[in-house]
């Protein structure tokens, strides 16, 4: 009976050994193939980053780092520093955006790519360039803390509004403070974004109401035309004259068009 009982746990420690072994071969084969997978994918963001052997590992170094450090799966972050190296930055450029990029992903829980496309489409929609993705990643993050805006919004507001920034000369930074207190206001993306570039058109053409409306406050379309002034310069003289009762609700509308009444909200914020 004894004899039965040492056979039989002999067996069991077997057994249990075995499958031991397995699930660390298992696991080390696994952890191999992991491996490759990502110095094959770092490789690739390398060549198209024009990156040396050395900055390579940098890529990598900065992966692994990255992905122990936050809860972001290393193949979102791998992918992320592929799209912006497929979008014109260079090695350096990469590693100083990537951790920015994160701290905005995980910081407001979004999802790492649309943060990523998000920085990408603003750089080239401003004409900007790569070397300012930290600054241009924190002043996102800022509206995101400090407003109703959210990564999603920004990035189907800048959709709309980027291309008229851009040609009436109005700045990055301010198109996206205005941006930001639109989204007080209870605007979503879409409607937040069309309603800045129509203000944004409007102050750079005008029509023969608008040029009266303007005249009645004491105003030319050259004191509020975005040629000769910043964004923040034409609102804050329209602002002044509706407080000074020179421009009504029916003023506003004719010089804004039907968002006469939320740009009024807007003004008297």
């Amino acid at each position: 009976k004894n004899q039965s009982l040492n056979n039989l746990t002999l067996s069991a420690m077997a057994f249990a050994l075995k499958r031991a072994g397995d699930e660390m071969f298992n696991y080390t084969k696994n952890a191999v193939l992991f491996t490759a997978q990502l110095e094959k994918t770092m490789a690739v963001t390398g060549s198209v980053a024009g990156a040396t052997k050395e900055e390579v590992g940098q890529l990598t170094d900065a992966m692994l780092e990255m992905g122990t450090n936050v809860p972001v799966k290393f193949q979102k972050i791998s992918d992320s520093m592929y799209n912006m190296a497929s979008a014109g930055l260079n090695t350096q450029e990469v590693l100083a955006s990537m951790p920015q990029a994160m701290k905005l992903a995980v910081g407001v829980g979004e999802d790492l790519d649309k943060t990523t496309e998000l920085l990408i489409s603003t750089v080239k929609s401003f004409d900007m360039s790569f070397e300012d993705s930290p600054k241009i990643l924190d002043i996102f993050a800022n509206s995101v803390a400090k407003s109703m805006a959210t990564v999603e919004k920004l990035q189907v507001s800048f959709a709309r509004v980027a291309p008229v920034a851009k040609n009436a000369g109005v700045s990055f930074e301010e198109t996206t403070a205005i941006l930001s207190k639109l989204y007080d206001l209870g605007l979503k993306g879409s409607n937040a974004g069309t309603v800045l570039g129509n203000v944004m058109t409007r102050l750079t053409t005008f029509t023969d109401q608008s040029t009266k409306a303007l005249k009645r406050a004491g105003l030319s379309t050259k004191d509020v035309s975005l040629e000769y002034n910043t964004m923040g310069e034409s609102l804050a003289k329209i602002t002044l004259a509706m407080k000074n009762n020179k421009l009504g609700a029916e003023q506003l509308q004719y010089i804004f068009g039907t968002r006469g009444k939320i740009i009024t909200d807007f003004l008297g914020q």
